[in-house]
Protein backbone atom coordinates (compact mmCIF):
# COMPACT_ATOMS: atom_id res chain seq x y z
CA UNK A 1 0.00 0.00 0.00
CA UNK A 2 1.47 2.78 -0.57
CA UNK A 3 0.50 7.06 -1.40
CA UNK A 4 2.55 9.04 -3.78
CA UNK A 5 2.40 12.28 -3.81
CA UNK A 6 4.59 14.97 -6.25
CA UNK A 7 8.27 14.29 -4.60
CA UNK A 8 7.37 12.26 -1.51
CA UNK A 9 5.68 8.83 -0.91
CA UNK A 10 4.70 6.57 2.06
CA UNK A 11 4.91 2.69 2.21
CA UNK A 12 3.21 0.18 4.33
CA UNK A 13 5.29 -3.09 3.33
CA UNK A 14 4.75 -5.85 5.64
CA UNK A 15 3.62 -6.78 9.07
CA UNK A 16 5.99 -9.58 11.06
CA UNK A 17 6.56 -10.57 14.67
CA UNK A 18 9.09 -11.03 16.27
CA UNK A 19 10.17 -12.49 20.11
CA UNK A 20 11.27 -9.67 22.38
CA UNK A 21 13.06 -9.63 25.49
CA UNK A 22 12.87 -6.90 28.38
CA UNK A 23 16.09 -5.57 29.29
CA UNK A 24 16.75 -7.57 32.64
CA UNK A 25 19.42 -10.31 31.93
CA UNK A 26 18.76 -13.78 31.69
CA UNK A 27 14.70 -13.20 31.48
CA UNK A 28 12.66 -15.01 29.25
CA UNK A 29 11.23 -14.15 26.50
CA UNK A 30 8.35 -11.29 27.21
CA UNK A 31 5.76 -11.99 24.16
CA UNK A 32 5.72 -12.00 20.66
CA UNK A 33 5.94 -8.16 19.35
CA UNK A 34 4.07 -7.25 15.92
CA UNK A 35 5.75 -4.43 13.74
CA UNK A 36 4.90 -3.05 10.69
CA UNK A 37 7.37 -2.16 8.28
CA UNK A 38 6.97 1.32 6.01
CA UNK A 39 9.02 3.62 4.13
CA UNK A 40 9.11 7.17 3.53
CA UNK A 41 10.57 8.33 0.12
CA UNK A 42 11.72 12.03 -0.45
CA UNK A 43 12.97 12.84 -4.53
CA UNK A 44 15.16 16.28 -4.77
CA UNK A 45 17.31 17.78 -7.26
CA UNK A 46 20.33 18.28 -4.97
CA UNK A 47 19.30 15.11 -3.31
CA UNK A 48 17.16 11.53 -2.67
CA UNK A 49 16.28 10.42 1.17
CA UNK A 50 14.86 7.06 1.70
CA UNK A 51 13.24 5.43 5.18
CA UNK A 52 12.55 2.41 6.74
CA UNK A 53 11.21 2.62 9.90
CA UNK A 54 8.72 0.14 12.20
CA UNK A 55 6.09 0.56 14.18
CA UNK A 56 3.41 -0.58 16.52
CA UNK A 57 0.89 1.10 14.52
CA UNK A 58 -0.91 -1.00 11.92
CA UNK A 59 -3.48 2.25 10.48
CA UNK A 60 -0.49 4.65 10.16
CA UNK A 61 -1.01 4.92 6.36
CA UNK A 62 -4.57 4.61 6.64
CA UNK A 63 -5.03 7.18 9.01
CA UNK A 64 -2.70 9.87 7.26
CA UNK A 65 -4.58 9.56 3.64
CA UNK A 66 -8.09 9.79 5.54
CA UNK A 67 -6.70 13.10 7.91
CA UNK A 68 -5.16 14.96 4.44
CA UNK A 69 -7.76 14.05 2.35
CA UNK A 70 -10.69 13.45 4.58
CA UNK A 71 -14.32 14.71 3.65
CA UNK A 72 -13.74 17.60 5.82
CA UNK A 73 -10.72 18.88 4.08
CA UNK A 74 -12.38 18.00 0.67
CA UNK A 75 -15.48 20.46 0.85
CA UNK A 76 -12.88 23.14 1.38
CA UNK A 77 -11.96 22.61 -2.37
CA UNK A 78 -12.46 25.87 -4.63
CA UNK A 79 -15.32 24.76 -7.56
CA UNK A 80 -12.45 23.97 -9.37
CA UNK A 81 -12.18 20.10 -8.01
CA UNK A 82 -8.51 19.74 -9.67
CA UNK A 83 -7.04 23.08 -8.56
CA UNK A 84 -8.34 21.91 -5.12
CA UNK A 85 -7.17 18.76 -5.51
CA UNK A 86 -3.73 20.01 -6.05
CA UNK A 87 -3.75 22.52 -3.64
CA UNK A 88 -4.36 19.43 -0.68
CA UNK A 89 -1.97 17.31 -2.33
CA UNK A 90 0.73 20.19 -2.22
CA UNK A 91 -0.42 20.86 1.77
CA UNK A 92 -0.13 17.19 1.93
CA UNK A 93 3.40 17.09 0.15
CA UNK A 94 4.74 19.65 2.41
CA UNK A 95 4.13 17.76 5.43
CA UNK A 96 5.39 14.67 4.16
CA UNK A 97 8.59 16.35 3.27
CA UNK A 98 8.46 18.02 7.09
CA UNK A 99 8.29 14.30 8.48
CA UNK A 100 11.28 13.13 6.54
CA UNK A 101 13.67 15.98 7.30
CA UNK A 102 12.75 15.58 11.29
CA UNK A 103 13.45 12.52 11.05
CA UNK A 104 16.69 12.23 8.80
CA UNK A 105 17.39 15.08 10.98
CA UNK A 106 17.26 13.02 13.96
CA UNK A 107 18.16 9.83 13.02
CA UNK A 108 22.09 11.31 11.86
CA UNK A 109 22.71 12.55 15.50
CA UNK A 110 25.49 10.27 17.19
CA UNK A 111 23.41 10.32 20.59
CA UNK A 112 20.20 9.38 18.75
CA UNK A 113 18.49 6.13 19.84
CA UNK A 114 16.87 5.22 16.61
CA UNK A 115 13.58 6.37 18.14
CA UNK A 116 11.21 9.09 16.85
CA UNK A 117 7.60 10.27 15.85
CA UNK A 118 5.68 10.30 13.10
CA UNK A 119 3.50 12.97 12.72
CA UNK A 120 0.54 12.95 11.25
CA UNK A 121 -0.46 16.92 12.06
CA UNK A 122 2.27 19.14 12.57
CA UNK A 123 1.37 19.73 16.00
CA UNK A 124 1.39 17.00 18.17
CA UNK A 125 0.52 18.72 21.66
CA UNK A 126 -2.96 19.75 20.27
CA UNK A 127 -2.99 16.04 18.73
CA UNK A 128 -1.35 14.02 20.63
CA UNK A 129 -2.88 10.90 19.01
CA UNK A 130 -2.02 12.04 15.73
CA UNK A 131 1.80 11.41 16.99
CA UNK A 132 3.35 8.02 16.65
CA UNK A 133 6.43 6.52 17.83
CA UNK A 134 8.52 4.73 15.28
CA UNK A 135 12.42 2.66 15.06
CA UNK A 136 14.07 4.00 12.61
CA UNK A 137 15.54 0.89 10.95
CA UNK A 138 17.72 2.09 7.96
CA UNK A 139 18.33 5.69 6.09
CA UNK A 140 19.65 6.56 2.37
CA UNK A 141 20.93 9.74 1.22
CA UNK A 142 21.78 9.64 -2.66
CA UNK A 143 23.57 12.65 -4.39
CA UNK A 144 22.38 14.40 -7.27
CA UNK A 145 23.76 11.76 -9.64
CA UNK A 146 21.83 9.09 -7.48
CA UNK A 147 24.96 7.89 -5.74
CA UNK A 148 24.56 6.68 -2.46
CA UNK A 149 26.56 9.63 -0.03
CA UNK A 150 25.20 8.37 3.36
CA UNK A 151 23.55 5.09 5.23
CA UNK A 152 22.47 4.57 8.85
CA UNK A 153 21.22 1.16 10.02
CA UNK A 154 20.28 -0.35 13.24
CA UNK A 155 22.71 -3.54 12.94
CA UNK A 156 22.71 -7.14 15.33
CA UNK A 157 24.06 -10.41 15.47
CA UNK A 158 21.82 -12.86 15.76
CA UNK A 159 22.59 -13.87 19.02
CA UNK A 160 21.70 -10.12 20.37
CA UNK A 161 17.59 -10.65 20.44
CA UNK A 162 15.45 -7.73 19.80
CA UNK A 163 14.01 -5.92 22.95
CA UNK A 164 11.03 -4.75 23.78
CA UNK A 165 12.54 -0.67 23.53
CA UNK A 166 14.44 -1.64 20.59
CA UNK A 167 14.73 -3.94 18.09
CA UNK A 168 19.31 -3.11 17.86
CA UNK A 169 21.72 -2.27 20.20
CA UNK A 170 23.98 -0.60 17.27
CA UNK A 171 24.07 1.85 14.69
CA UNK A 172 26.33 1.53 12.06
CA UNK A 173 26.72 5.21 10.10
CA UNK A 174 28.46 5.19 6.48
CA UNK A 175 29.55 7.92 4.16
CA UNK A 176 31.51 5.31 1.09
CA UNK A 177 32.86 8.91 -0.88
CA UNK A 178 34.66 9.76 2.15
CA UNK A 179 35.55 5.85 2.99
CA UNK A 180 34.13 6.23 6.41
CA UNK A 181 32.62 3.79 9.05
CA UNK A 182 31.26 4.85 12.75
CA UNK A 183 29.91 2.69 15.13
CA UNK A 184 27.69 3.57 17.75
CA UNK A 185 26.29 1.39 20.64
CA UNK A 186 22.67 3.14 21.71
CA UNK A 187 23.44 2.58 25.27
CA UNK A 188 20.88 -0.09 26.34
CA UNK A 189 21.27 -0.51 30.53
CA UNK A 190 19.85 -3.39 32.45
CA UNK A 191 16.64 -2.89 33.39
CA UNK A 192 16.20 0.07 30.94
CA UNK A 193 12.41 1.02 30.41
CA UNK A 194 12.76 3.81 27.94
CA UNK A 195 14.68 5.51 25.23
CA UNK A 196 15.34 8.48 27.48
CA UNK A 197 17.61 6.39 29.61
CA UNK A 198 19.75 5.71 27.25
CA UNK A 199 23.49 7.52 26.90
CA UNK A 200 24.75 6.28 23.57
CA UNK A 201 28.25 6.54 22.82
CA UNK A 202 30.58 6.35 19.66
CA UNK A 203 32.79 2.50 19.92
CA UNK A 204 34.85 3.66 17.01
CA UNK A 205 35.38 5.67 14.02
CA UNK A 206 37.27 4.13 11.01
CA UNK A 207 38.94 5.21 7.68
CA UNK A 208 39.55 2.79 5.39
CA UNK A 209 41.00 4.72 3.04
CA UNK A 210 44.08 2.85 1.29
CA UNK A 211 46.27 5.68 1.60
CA UNK A 212 45.20 7.60 4.82
CA UNK A 213 43.54 4.20 7.15
CA UNK A 214 43.06 4.81 10.60
CA UNK A 215 40.58 3.67 13.83
CA UNK A 216 39.85 6.27 16.70
CA UNK A 217 38.37 4.50 19.42
CA UNK A 218 35.45 5.98 21.40
CA UNK A 219 36.21 7.09 25.57
CA UNK A 220 33.40 4.60 26.67
CA UNK A 221 34.98 1.15 24.94
CA UNK A 222 36.24 -0.80 27.19
CA UNK A 223 38.52 -4.06 26.53
CA UNK A 224 38.31 -5.19 22.83
CA UNK A 225 39.01 -8.54 21.89
CA UNK A 226 39.39 -10.99 19.01
CA UNK A 227 35.46 -11.75 19.45
CA UNK A 228 34.72 -8.19 18.49
CA UNK A 229 36.22 -8.07 15.38
CA UNK A 230 34.28 -10.77 13.96
CA UNK A 231 30.82 -9.07 15.57
CA UNK A 232 32.14 -5.47 14.15
CA UNK A 233 32.28 -7.44 10.61
CA UNK A 234 29.12 -9.42 10.66
CA UNK A 235 27.59 -5.81 11.24
CA UNK A 236 29.71 -4.18 8.54
CA UNK A 237 28.44 -6.84 5.83
CA UNK A 238 24.76 -5.87 6.71
CA UNK A 239 25.21 -2.35 5.27
CA UNK A 240 28.19 -2.93 2.77
CA UNK A 241 28.09 -5.52 -0.23
CA UNK A 242 31.61 -4.47 -1.41
CA UNK A 243 33.77 -7.56 -0.44
CA UNK A 244 36.92 -5.40 -1.48
CA UNK A 245 35.46 -2.65 0.95
CA UNK A 246 34.50 -5.11 4.21
CA UNK A 247 38.14 -6.87 4.02
CA UNK A 248 39.63 -3.87 4.17
CA UNK A 249 37.54 -3.17 7.38
CA UNK A 250 38.41 -6.61 8.96
CA UNK A 251 42.19 -6.07 8.17
CA UNK A 252 42.20 -2.44 9.55
CA UNK A 253 40.35 -3.46 12.81
CA UNK A 254 42.59 -6.88 13.06
CA UNK A 255 45.71 -4.83 12.96
CA UNK A 256 44.57 -2.14 14.93
CA UNK A 257 43.20 -5.18 17.76
CA UNK A 258 46.67 -6.98 16.92
CA UNK A 259 49.60 -3.88 18.16
CA UNK A 260 46.73 -3.15 21.12
CA UNK A 261 46.73 -6.63 22.52
CA UNK A 262 50.86 -6.62 21.67
CA UNK A 263 51.47 -3.35 23.55
CA UNK A 264 49.04 -4.44 26.79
Amino acid sequence: MEIKLINTSLSYFRLFTKPVHTTEYNEPVAYDLARYLHKLKLEGESESIVIEFTTNNADLLPVWIQYHFSDEKRKTLSQSVISGMDNLIFKSESHLRFNIERIKNRFIEDKCFGNASFRIDKDETINPNLSHDIEIQDLKIFGSGNELVYRKSGVCQESEKPMIISEYRNLLEWLPLEDKLKLINIGISRGQKYPSQSNPYIVFELNYSEDRPSVKWGDKVGNRTGDDIHKWYTYVTQLIKDMNINNRVYLLLKQELGDELVSK
